[in-house]
Order: structure tokens, then C-alpha cells, then sequence
């Protein structure tokens, strides 16, 4: 269980790619969208959409919450 509980991050892509994360910088380099520019969206809620200029997928970012 240790394994699945390093990952902080849950992203869902509109061609229907899904992967975690364990940091920003991580999704960062692999959907081409800035990590801060994540990180002000994901403050409010902790969800957020985001599209990469390069791209015309769009990207459903959820951050896990630690318990």
C-alpha cells in the first residue's frame, strides 16, 4: 500500500490518457504546462483543468489529499 500512497497527483487527459504523479514538475514535463501555473489553479479546490498551448488536449488535474 506504501507504493500507491507516494503519489500526490491524478491526471486524466482528454485522449484518454490517465497517470499519477508524485510532484508537479513531474506532470510538468509530461503534458507541457508549467508547474506553477498547476499549482495557483489547484490552490482553490484542489481540482483544476488545464491545456497546454502546444496542445489541444485538455487535462483534469486532482491532488490527493493526505490523511
Amino acid at each position: 500500500m506504501k507504493s500507491v500512497e507516494c503519489y500526490n497527483y491524478f491526471v486524466l487527459g482528454s485522449d484518454s490518457s490517465c497517470n499519477v504523479y508524485k510532484s508537479l514538475r513531474e506532470i510538468q514535463d509530461d503534458i507541457n504546462v508549467d508547474y506553477s501555473t498547476i499549482s495557483k489553479k489547484l490552490k482553490e479546490n484542489n481540482t483544476c483543468y488545464v491545456t497546454p498551448k502546444s496542445s489541444e488536449t485538455h487535462y483534469f488535474i486532482k491532488k490527493f489529499n493526505k490523511q
